[in-house]
């Protein structure tokens, strides 16, 4: 999984960020480091579910693919099958 990996590192470098902000904030109690330091959390929080869910993705679209080809062969053969059913003097 070597496309996962830089959000899987991004991820773990913003959450070291945030815990040295948190850090900073508890020893200064500078606000701005205290919001920086929660943005940096989300960001590292998402940036990991961005990691988790990558191969997931894929997965989805390739069956979404799968879904859309197989709706296809099933209308076509639905078409087939009312040509087949249909009365010769219909086509008159």
């Amino acid at each position: 999984m070597p496309h996962a990996l830089l959000p899987a590192l991004t991820s773990l470098l913003a959450l070291a960020f945030s815990v040295a902000l948190f850090d900073q904030w508890r020893e200064r109690r500078g606000g701005f480091q205290l919001i920086w330091g929660i943005g940096m959390l989300f960001y590292g929080i998402a940036a990991g579910a961005e990691a988790l869910g990558l191969p997931y993705r894929t997965a989805w679209k390739k069956l979404r693919e799968m879904e859309a080809a197989a709706g296809f062969l099933v209308e076509e053969e639905r078409r087939l099958q009312s040509r087949l059913t249909t009365p010769a003097s219909a086509d008159l």
